[in-house]
């Protein structure tokens, strides 16, 4: 099958007071977390989420990103974890941002690395002093070009039917929510992926995109995905019962 043309995501960022944030997801897999990193996992017991980030051309408009920062605070709360929402975290460091004046050149509009550096571990200190926070919780959106068997694709823990390409074979974009959690103290705990929908449907022999709005509008869409994304952190969660041995 052919289709649109095709390019891999680029490392996201996030744009916030004019500076932007490099995430490095999956520098810690979940597989590859060391007894040390479980045992700081296992004692998180509040956490700060971060506003969402997005990679490569992907836009999303403020409200479906505050959509999806709620659902991330509210399965958190219901796991039993204090929540420090993205609002909070956006406030302090626009407070930082403008008291430095900005991380960026204006002749060549290229960053000062050092300067956003000693700006981004004050974020951490002030989290850290201002709400007790043990951890950074950072979410991503991104897209892939993934397979497809007999028309359903399998990617990132997800299993969809591809709507229109019943029985084809092929590739298609799909939509994946990341996460990556830190300490105050900048050590990356923790990195999971999980698919949140396919993002093309198969019409007329072409590929007519899904709108990325009308997907993150998608409630049960979104739930699942934070629910799937979210399992590494509530499963390291230590009961009431095993806090008190």
């Amino acid at each position: 099958m052919k289709g649109a043309p095709r390019s891999r995501p680029t490392i996201g960022t996030i744009l916030v007071a004019g500076a932007a944030f490099a995430l490095t997801p999956n520098s810690v897999s979940l597989s590859q977390t060391s007894s040390s990193q479980d045992s700081l996992l296992a004692t998180i017991q509040t956490i700060v989420v971060a506003p969402v980030a997005t990679t490569g051309n992907l836009n999303v408009s403020g409200g479906s990103a505050a959509n999806l920062e709620t659902a991330l605070e509210e399965q958190l709360d219901e796991a039993g974890f204090t929540v420090v929402p993205a609002f909070e975290f956006i406030g302090v460091w626009q407070h930082i941002a403008d008291e430095v004046g900005g991380f960026f050149d204006e002749f060549t509009g290229e960053r000062n690395d050092e300067l956003f550096e000693v700006a981004v571990a004050r974020l951490r200190r002030e989290l850290r002093h201002r709400f007790d926070a043990d951890a950074i919780l950072h979410p991503e959106l991104s897209e892939a070009i993934v397979p497809f068997v007999d028309g359903v694709a399998r990617w990132d823990n997800r299993l969809e039917e591809v709507f229109g390409a019943d029985g084809l074979n092929g590739e298609v974009r799909a939509l994946s929510l990341e996460i990556f959690v830190e300490d105050t103290a900048g050590t990356e705990l923790i990195a999971n992926r999980t698919g949140i929908a396919t993002m093309e449907a198969w019409h007329n022999d072409a590929w007519l995109p899904l709108h990325l709005e009308g997907v993150l509008s998608a409630s049960r869409l979104v739930a699942e995905a934070v629910s799937s994304v979210l399992t590494p952190i509530v499963e390291s969660k230590p009961s009431d019962s095993d806090r008190g041995r």
